[in-house]
């Protein structure tokens, strides 16, 4: 079962319009402020963000897990932070 959440406007926490089985070049727009690109570009940046997700969960886990150790030491390398104009609440 897999569990999907709504893709909201970064920019006012809208749930936005995506046309039904929706083609490439379909428009993905917020039906509060107007803000659109199209569907595979939406795909493609929500991917980005998916990625940033998972690799600060993994750098917390790390640093959670050889907290304290006296035999090994974890830097945290530094994740690329893009800006998203459209949004899925992963947490």
């Amino acid at each position: 079962m897999s569990d999907t959440k709504p893709i909201l406007c970064a920019r006012c926490k809208v749930q936005v319009k995506v046309a039904p089985d929706p083609k490439p070049e379909d428009a993905v727009t917020c039906p509060s402020c107007g803000e659109s690109d199209t569907f595979e570009n939406v795909k493609r940046s929500l991917a980005q963000q998916a990625k940033e997700f998972v690799q600060r969960k993994l750098q917390k886990t790390m640093s959670d897990a050889f907290r304290g150790s006296s035999g090994i030491k974890y830097t945290p390398g530094v994740i690329e932070q893009h800006t998203h104009l459209f949004i899925v609440d992963l947490d």
